[in-house]
């Protein structure tokens, strides 16, 4: 339910109120995917090819700053695993040339990215055209609308979320009905998106 009008000022010219009871119930609520890809290949400064594998601390230099647990020895993580910020997602090696070292491996594992978190919705893991495996992980995360999101109608009618009231402190009709979205009239007639 959309009401034109203006309302205490958080919705001026683009901007947008809507009902946080309505966000409550589901309304706009949106499943985001990221997809990760990691591949083994050929290392010609090594006898060795990089590999997939649990990184250990003992044999592997330059770790990363993140949680490896949730991978597998294979390198791998479950599907439908929670995830957050610098988890470990696919673990990869990398072999050194050089053997004088005690580590016979350097990190190069993927991590989620620091500021998102989710679950694994799938791992694939299939050959390339070079007999290579390789490794792709998609992540889920759901979105809830908040103050600064962008909505567009299908007409290019955008808004950004000014304010979220609780339906008791919106307008509402002689029978009762709240709006879940209050849209300024200024942002109307110039545009013709009506």
């Amino acid at each position: 339910i959309v009401a034109i009008a203006a309302y205490t000022g958080y919705n001026q010219e683009d901007s947008i109120i809507v009902n946080q009871n309505a966000i409550d119930r589901g309304l706009y609520q949106s499943t985001f995917y990221r997809g990760y890809k990691s591949d083994e290949s050929k290392n010609t400064n090594a006898s060795e090819d990089s590999r997939f594998g649990h990184p250990e601390a003992s044999t592997t230099k330059g770790i990363k700053y993140g949680d490896y647990s949730k991978l597998d020895k294979n390198g791998f993580i479950s599907e439908n695993t929670p995830v957050k910020g610098n988890d470990a997602i696919i673990g990869k090696l990398m072999p050194i040339k050089n053997r004088a070292e005690k580590y016979k491996y350097k990190d190069s594992s993927t991590l989620l990215r620091s500021n998102e978190e989710g679950y694994i919705d799938k791992v694939f893991v299939s050959r390339n055209d070079h007999g290579f495996r390789i490794c792709k992980v998609l992540t889920r995360s759901i979105r809830i609308p908040g103050i600064g999101d962008k909505f567009s109608s299908r007409h290019g009618q955008k808004g950004i979320v000014g304010v979220t009231y609780r339906q008791e402190d919106m307008p509402f009709t002689a029978e009762g009905i709240t709006p879940d979205i209050i849209v300024n009239p200024h942002a109307i007639p110039s545009r013709m998106t009506i």
